[in-house]
């Protein structure tokens, strides 16, 4: 099971989730990856390569904790792509973040379908949840696939940050409902009395 563990906080995540290296130093901690599967090297080969092309997102997002879904290792990819950030909050960061999730700010090339903005009371604090498909726009030629986009908001009282999961995926058949999925897992975020002040 992957999981980070900090003063005040513990987040588990499924055992089907592996942490990226983040690092370009990444030959060694894959290849770990890779080698818990047992494998056939040319299914072994894919894996790696899957994993060295999602790792390079991390290389675009510092501060955050990069995970890889791989439900099915003899299928040779990754099926998805999960982040977690911890963004300071103050007294006005639930209310800005409502409205900004509410507000869809156009992307040059990609038009964002289906999108839906909610929020819940779980037992760490409040969350806000952004569900929505990305659509490449084209001109009639060959487009990239669609991708599925899941954000979830935690806001825990008495923390000087708030938590920011995000998943997303290029093969919608991934997940029955990705915002639930990541619902269940932010649900299950253990906060302890260490929490720091805000």
């Amino acid at each position: 099971m992957a999981a980070i563990e900090a003063t005040g906080y513990a987040i588990s995540l499924p055992a089907e989730w592996y942490q990226l290296p983040g690092s370009r130093n990444t030959g060694d901690a894959l290849a770990a990856i890779v080698s818990g599967f047992d494998l056939p090297d040319e299914t072994a080969e894919r894996v790696k390569f899957a994993l060295q092309n999602v790792n390079g997102v991390s290389f675009e997002a510092p501060g955050r904790s990069n995970f890889a879904l791989i439900r099915n290792p003899a299928s040779g990819r990754v099926d998805a792509i999960m982040s977690i950030s911890f963004p300071r909050q103050s007294a006005q960061s639930l209310a800005d973040y409502r409205e900004a999730a509410r507000s869809v700010i156009p992307i040059a090339g990609l038009e964002q379908v289906e999108r839906t903005v909610s929020e819940y009371p779980l037992p760490a604090g409040p969350a806000i949840v952004v569900h929505e498909f990305v659509l490449p726009r084209t001109d009639g030629g060959v487009s990239d696939p669609a991708v599925e986009r899941a954000i979830v908001a935690l806001f825990p009282d008495g923390f000087d940050s708030f938590f920011e999961f995000s998943i997303k995926t290029q093969d919608l058949t991934v997940f029955e409902d990705a915002a639930e999925y990541l619902l269940d897992i932010v649900a299950q975020v253990h906060l302890s009395a260490e929490a720091p002040a805000a």
